[in-house]
């Protein structure tokens, strides 16, 4: 039975902090030691950096844990600076009148009242089915933010943002990010009624 000692280090919230983990394993300027038997050292490894964010000092996976900490503090202070910025002029509510909504299936150049063509089978298969499915994204998006109840909080970020868990199972899309509600749906907040 040959033990193992190593210096695990804190990263995220407890970097470079003091305390003690679960009560019994306590921290000093982010560092702590662990001793364990060789044969299961790798499952402590794993505990600790899964629950605990820390990581075997010059370890990779303490250098990513690293990395995110430097991209989220540097984030932390684009948004604090943007905070301090003069505020941006209001946008629109999500309530739309319903002759803002454009109809499907038409393009723009669609003048004649008549469906814009198919791309794909003409069969009974899905209707989204197809080329057409990427341009109904955006369509997608927008649709689902209007669905969002504005009494729920549960469906709003405390900046009037819809969030984005919530648009994401009302579209059966769990890929789906604050990267794409901001690219299609800017503007749509919650109504302030």
């Amino acid at each position: 039975m040959a033990l193992t000692e190593l210096i695990m280090v804190m990263t995220a919230a407890r970097t470079g902090g003091t305390g003690v983990l679960e009560k019994r394993w306590p921290y000093k300027d982010g560092l702590f030691r662990i001793v364990a038997d060789e044969s299961i050292i790798h499952k402590k490894i794993r505990f600790f950096g899964r629950y605990h964010k820390a990581f075997p000092e010059g370890s990779k996976e303490l250098a990513a844990a690293q990395e995110i900490d430097r991209g989220n503090s540097a984030l932390q202070a684009q948004l604090q600076r943007r905070g301090s910025a003069t505020p941006e002029p209001p946008v629109q509510p999500v309530v739309q009148r319903p002759a803002d909504i454009p109809a499907p299936n038409r393009g723009p150049a669609d003048t004649g009242g008549q469906p814009a063509p198919q791309h794909g089978s003409t069969g009974d298969g899905h209707p989204d089915a197809g080329v057409d499915g990427a341009a109904k994204f955006p369509e997608a998006i927008r649709a689902a933010v209007t669905q969002l109840d504005s009494t729920n909080d549960d469906h709003w970020t405390v900046d009037g943002l819809p969030r984005v868990d919530v648009v994401a199972a009302i579209m059966n899309k769990p890929d789906l990010g604050r990267r794409d509600l901001n690219e299609f749906a800017s503007g749509m907040v919650r109504p302030t009624e």
